[in-house]
């Protein structure tokens, strides 16, 4: 798909959605061993989250977000699925601090949930409304905005 395509930026979101689910299957198991986790620790889940993680929801926040804006306001929807993205930062958070492998498990599984519960949010509801509300050009302009090298790296 080409950023030409009024369909790359939807499609380039899903595509991050199923990474993300990938991710959580792997810290699921981690979660479930309830131990310290060996091989680096949850090395990978730190980069994930501020590596991939972090860079979609920047892409969301700054540019399919205010897109959306333009036609139904913050309230709703796009004040929900920003309130979820601080509430995963805030678990991501309390994960790092995490000092026993009960507590790491824990977090873990609250994060696991939270994540595949916005992505399921994001991919019935948000992506639907952001194809029913805007225009070819504008799809095409968010996927040019999100693929301009200021978004790309944190």
């Amino acid at each position: 798909m080409t950023v030409g395509s009024s369909r790359f930026a939807l499609d380039a979101l899903r595509d991050g959605h199923q990474h993300g689910l990938e991710q959580m299957r792997r810290l699921e198991e981690v979660a479930a061993a309830a131990e310290e986790p060996g091989d680096g620790g949850l090395r990978w889940a730190f980069d994930f989250f501020h590596g991939d993680m972090e860079r979609h929801f920047r892409e969301e926040e700054q540019v399919l977000f205010p897109a959306l804006a333009r036609y139904i306001g913050w309230p709703g929807v796009l004040h929900a699925m920003m309130e979820e993205h601080r509430s995963l930062w805030k678990a991501i958070d309390a994960l790092e601090k995490a000092d026993n492998p009960t507590r790491t498990s824990n977090v873990a599984r609250h994060i696991v949930w939270l994540l595949r519960s916005h992505i399921e949010k994001e991919d019935t509801v948000l992506l639907p409304l952001a194809e029913r509300t805007l225009n070819a050009n504008e799809l095409v302009e968010v996927g040019r905005q999100m693929e301009a090298p200021d978004r790309r790296d944190p």
